[in-house]
């Protein structure tokens, strides 16, 4: 998720080789899901990096905040999605 638009999601998408998972346009109104979420810094008018384990009830199973330059570890956010 960022505030960025639909049109710049896409972009990163394809930027990083294609992505397959959906991405979240937070852009109109800007930041209101991050807001929702609690990663919306009004200062700067950006989303936190941050991750969010989801389940298909829409329980939040994890939710980690992340410095600019350190990356979630994929496998274990998998680890944590699947149970495993």
């Amino acid at each position: 998720m960022s505030v960025d638009s639909f049109a710049s999601q896409k972009a990163f998408a394809e930027a990083n080789g294609g992505i397959n998972f959906k991405l979240l346009a937070d852009f109109h109104p800007k930041g209101a899901v991050a807001k929702a979420y609690g990663i919306y810094n009004e200062e700067r008018g950006i989303a936190g990096r941050s991750s969010f384990v989801i389940d298909s009830s829409g329980v939040i199973l994890d939710a980690r905040a992340y410095p600019p330059g350190e990356l979630p570890d994929p496998q274990e956010l998998l680890g944590i999605a699947t149970g495993s």
